[in-house]
């Protein structure tokens, strides 16, 4: 796994984006808005993705999305997470993340 960092505004999107589109994955993000974002942004750089996944489908099935597809792409990772640790019932402020990359298949 690779980690893109940059502020926000910097560009991560759109390096998403190419690698979106040059390997045909598809793009994990929080909201239909960031989708709409991200589709908008594809266009404006003549390219063409997969239909970008938003955490806030009913019913998210991820096996669906992925069927014919093993690779996935996170926009705005921080907020997926933040997302997800909200559903299960956390809504504090995440002080710190550590990232291992040793024996997880990345």
């Amino acid at each position: 796994m690779r980690i893109i960092t940059g502020n926000r505004g910097s560009g991560l999107s759109t390096s998403l984006v190419l690698e979106s589109a040059q390997f045909n994955t598809p793009i994990l993000t929080t909201s239909i808005g960031s989708c709409k974002h991200l589709k908008d942004l594809a266009q404006q750089m003549g390219l063409s993705i997969p239909e970008p996944i938003h955490l806030n489908q009913t019913n998210l099935n991820l096996k669906y999305y992925l069927k014919t597809n093993d690779r996935l792409l996170i926009d705005n990772a921080d907020f997926v997470l933040k997302t997800l640790l909200k559903e299960k019932g956390f809504d504090g402020h995440i002080v710190a993340a550590g990232l291992n990359f040793n024996g997880i298949g990345f």
